[in-house]
């Protein structure tokens, strides 16, 4: 992250094109800087890989912040770039082979009962496919509504809701048959 911060300083201000205002980009990025690993942690499941999306979901932000027009939030425009690293990554790891897997709690309840049932929930999260995974992530843990989803992923708002309720169901599905499995043990 050292890296990152150099190169920021470095860089001069830049304004948004229809905009007078220079956007202090510094504090932009510092600001979103746990939003970021938060998304990316919810993405990969493990806090290992989700440092390094985040790291370069950062630093792709960095170098591209002058195309950044104002048509939707800055934290939209973030969470765009957040997944298209995950996206790359997922890629790279399935050329690479599997990797050892670290799940974590994301939500870090201290009711053990609690975190337990939000570990399994968030293990179940990463099995899903990516772009149920993705949908999953954006619109329920990072509360963004399904037309921000839609234009963060390049999606219309009614396949937002029809990947939504798959990934609801697949979970659910998933969830249960693990649920049943432990019962009869």
């Amino acid at each position: 992250m050292r890296m990152f911060w150099q190169r920021m300083s470095d860089a001069e201000e830049f304004a948004v094109p229809e905009s007078d205002q220079p956007i202090d980009w510094e504090m932009l990025f510092r600001q979103h800087i746990p939003d970021v690993l938060k998304l990316a942690t919810r993405l990969t499941g493990n806090l290992h890989d989700a440092e390094d999306v985040a790291q370069e979901a950062l630093l792709r932000a960095a170098r591209s912040r002058s195309t950044f027009r104002g048509d939707s939030t800055f934290r939209t425009w973030l969470n765009r770039i957040v997944v298209n690293v995950f996206r790359t990554w997922m890629r790279n790891r399935r050329t690479a082979g599997p990797l050892e897997e670290e799940t974590i709690d994301p939500l870090k309840n201290t009711d053990a009962e609690q975190a337990e049932t939000a570990e399994l929930v968030a293990q179940h999260v990463s099995n899903l496919p990516e772009r149920q995974r993705e949908v999953l992530v954006l619109c329920i843990y990072e509360n963004m509504s399904a037309a921000e989803v839609a234009e963060a992923l390049g999606l219309t708002v009614q396949n937002v809701y029809s990947t939504l309720n798959v990934a609801r169901n697949r979970l659910k599905q998933s969830l249960a048959s693990q649920l049943s499995r432990e019962s009869l043990n």
